[in-house]
């Protein structure tokens, strides 16, 4: 035996230098196989390379402006199916392996082609040769950005907390937006289900089956929330408070929408060691806990205060580049808290210092709700990813986290201070601004956050304070001031079409409403038009509407009502929105339209305007044909400005075919 293992020893050593140079291998496994024995097991993270480009899908969606709904559907779908296209060999080779005892867990993704192991130093030797694989990472422990000066704290007479003044969230409450039909995450240390200011909201309270409201790797036969409390600190719990807490019975406000519901994952420091692949999982999860992609059930946000402390290649092939845009790129916002390293330059904590983008990865500095000064521990900039500008300059907010009250064991209160209790702030804050433009993406609502922050320290953005504070009440206000663009909605009315021009015989006046894409489908906002004949368009403007997802309800006089394809139609207020009803049949809800020559059009003949074409219209047409009416009436179903039999002939042929309005 002795023999054996030093016979393998001797084998591990003399590959240590030729690792297959088709994989990359993070300096933190290459340091940690240095040390390992031949039958010792480690945690490995294997990339695939085979993976969908999440960068350019992501921005393909915001190019076309796809629905809310659309994206999260489309990213789930495209992700999913991707791991399963090119999993299978893979999994065969580790699947033989685990039986013959070299692994002990295996775990398969599909938010970013990942799986994770934990196995013996000759399947990580194997797994460097695959041309399949791209990047073999150490599943190393994690830990919170750890909290200070904790004190216990009672509840308070004061109704709403000094940060939530600070931000401004008490602006919005008083105009009804309170988060109100959102929902918030915490990845943390669990939460107290039980308490008075949180219990109420949770998902699994309010019809959700409990596993699509709490996730547990740990401990994963509990079936309700509970804060593992490590140390004795229920961080989890408050920053949970933070972002919706409030007690009903007392009025007692800690959190920043106290309307929103909420669902977690109790997992960093809880007990004990945590991994990267226990985050991966809440994400996935968070993703699509029902497994079902096209039920919107996954978080508006989800705040993170944890910290991946040896993580290498953080910046270029580090396992978080792939897996943060795959959560962002549904709509949801990950939020991060920056670190409590400061105040040293560019002490950010892994893997915060990735910077994509503006906003991505978005961490957050603490300040005192007080004086509005940073606190020395939060971390400073710049970014170790490089980049200029904006891109370089980490933290990208700050927020109240000195000295915060909010829920903590059974039903009391603690006060705690750090950056995980000011990226809550932020996270509330998101909730607060989707309740206003359902239709915006995470990104989106970050961008305008960190675009309205009011500047602190030495002027202009800085590594300290980032873009400043955030102000939500000036966030809301950007979002409903943005001047509202052009729309241009093309369709064709039946009767009116000439197929040998191809053009309609006149213009016409039409209205177009916007309406919510949830049930009950209320009018948003409308807008009459003038469709012209030749064009087949109606420029429009919606005066009111926010950027959402909406339903087009089209209205003419003597057409049928028709509303455009399920699902709804994203909306971006201040962006041109073009749609399209006759460049194919499925433009309509429930395919109600019919092909005239090469075109889709709107059935015509509702003269009443009752939804159905029937009898009733053409006794109208019949009655105004008899008596030669001429001139702009309705029964002029064909727009030549006479009312005769073929008028009739079209009503009667729809009629006939029992055509009626397909509503949602």
């Amino acid at each position: 035996m002795k023999k054996l293992i030093l016979a393998a020893a001797v084998l591990f050593i003399s590959v240590q230098s030729i690792f297959s140079q088709n994989v990359q291998m993070t300096e933190r496994l290459s340091a940690r196989m240095n040390s390992l024995n031949p039958v010792e097991y480690t945690r490995v993270l294997i990339l695939l390379k085979d993976r969908i480009d999440i960068e350019k899908l992501d921005r393909d969606l915001y190019q076309m402006n796809a629905p809310i709904e659309y994206r999260a559907e489309t990213v789930i779908n495209t992700l999913r199916n991707k791991a399963a296209q090119t999993q299978g060999p893979i999994l065969s080779y580790l699947n033989s392996e685990k039986e013959s005892g070299k692994i002990k867990q295996l775990m398969n993704f599909w938010l970013t082609n990942l799986i994770f192991i934990e196995c013996t130093p000759d399947v990580i030797y194997n797994l460097t040769k695959r041309m399949d694989v791209d990047i073999l990472d150490l599943d190393a422990e994690l830990d919170i950005d750890r909290p200070y000066d904790e004190q216990p704290a009672v509840q308070s007479s004061q109704t709403i907390e000094n940060g939530l003044r600070v931000i401004k969230a008490d602006s919005l409450w008083k105009i009804g937006i309170t988060g109100a039909g959102r929902t918030v995450m915490n990845i943390d240390g669990g939460v107290n289900g039980t308490h008075p200011a949180l219990s109420s909201r949770w998902w699994g309270n309010n019809g959700r089956a409990w596993y699509h409201s709490w996730y547990d790797p740990i401990s994963p036969f509990s079936t309700s929330p509970f804060d593992c409390a490590t140390g004795g600190t229920y961080h989890g719990t408050h920053t949970m408070g933070i972002m919706c807490g409030r007690n009903s019975a007392t009025g007692d406000t800690v959190g920043v929408a106290p309307d929103a519901r909420w669902m977690a994952a109790g997992i960093t420091d809880c007990p004990g060691a945590s991994y990267p692949s226990m985050n991966i999982a809440a994400y996935q999860w968070a993703m699509d806990p029902d497994s079902n992609s096209a039920t919107m059930d996954m978080p508006d946000v989800i705040n993170c205060s944890w910290r991946d402390p040896t993580a290498t290649n953080e910046c270029t092939s580090s396992i978080y580049r792939t897996v943060l845009p795959a959560v962002e790129a549904i709509g949801t916002a990950v939020i991060f808290s920056a670190g409590n390293s400061g105040p040293g330059a560019s002490t950010i904590t892994p893997p915060k210092n990735i910077n994509i983008d503006s906003v991505e990865v978005f961490c957050v500095g603490n300040i005192s709700g007080t004086t509005l000064n940073i606190s020395s521990s939060s971390s400073r900039g710049p970014s170790l990813c490089g980049g200029t500008g904006t891109l370089l300059i980490k933290p990208e907010v700050v927020a109240p986290g000195s000295s915060i009250r909010s829920t903590w064991s059974g039903t009391s209160y603690g006060t705690i201070s750090g950056t995980s209790m000011a990226a809550p702030h932020v996270a509330g804050s998101i909730a607060l601004l989707k309740q206003v433009a359902p239709g915006m993406t995470g990104k989106q609502l970050k961008a305008i956050l960190l675009s309205t922050a009011t500047d602190l320290g030495t002027a202009g953005e800085d590594n300290s304070y980032g873009r400043g504070l955030i102000n939500v009440n000036r966030a809301y206000h950007r979002i409903i001031s943005a001047p509202p663009a052009v729309s241009n909605i093309s369709f064709i009315q039946e009767g009116f079409y000439n197929t040998v021009s191809n053009r309609l015989n006149m213009n016409d006046t039409v209205k177009i409403y916007l309406r919510n894409n949830i049930s009950p489908y209320n009018i948003v906002d409308s807008a009459k038009g003038i469709l012209d004949s030749v064009s087949f368009t109606a420029q429009v403007t919606f005066a009111n509407a926010l950027t959402g997802t909406y339903y087009l309800q089209l209205k003419h006089r003597n057409s049928l009502e028709t509303w455009s394809r399920s699902g709804g139609e994203g909306y971006s207020r201040g962006d041109i929105f073009n749609y399209d009803f006759t460049a194919a049949q499925n433009r309509a809800f429930g395919n109600n339209m019919t092909l005239k020559g090469v075109k889709y059009v709107i059935y015509s003949g509702d003269v009443n305007q009752d939804g159905t074409i029937d009898l009733s219209d053409g006794t109208i047409i019949d009655n105004d044909a008899s008596v030669f009416a001429v001139g702009y009436i309705v029964s002029d179903v064909n727009g030549d400005s006479i009312t005769d039999i073929t008028d009739a002939v079209i009503a009667d042929n729809n009629a006939s075919a029992f055509v009626s309005k397909v509503t949602p």
